[in-house]
């Protein structure tokens, strides 16, 4: 499906639920939409709306989230790299899992995301 004429195409990382799913439906007003996640949350999103499941710390699924885009639109012209979480504790209860794990979402991906998207 191409998208409108003059219709851009947006990729929102993160948007099954709260900001995401808010710019990605905001979005689906006047662009071509395509969403990102992990979560069964995705659900209930207009079907105009690619969705498309798996884990942005998986590098192998930032090239695939991209192929599907480009495979159901032609192109793909706005990325919005939302996917990400928080985590705060004391100096002294520093978990350094924990710290991992929001590198792993938080800089990795989205770098990832848009390392495959410049071809």
């Amino acid at each position: 499906m191409s998208p409108a004429p003059g219709q851009r195409v947006a990729l929102v990382t993160g948007a099954a639920r709260g900001i995401g799913r808010a710019i990605a439906l905001d979005l689906s007003l006047d662009h071509a939409v395509a969403i990102g996640h992990r979560s069964t949350a995705a659900e209930g999103l207009p079907d105009a709306i690619l969705t498309v499941a798996g884990d942005l710390a998986d590098p192998a699924h930032h090239k695939a989230l991209i192929a599907a885009v480009i495979d159901r639109f032609g192109r793909l012209d706005v990325v919005i790299n939302n996917a990400g979480f928080g985590s705060s504790s004391p100096v002294d209860d520093f978990d350094p899992a924990a710290c991992r794990a929001m590198l792993d979402v938080n800089v990795l991906p989205p770098h990832g995301v848009l390392s495959a998207a410049l071809p």
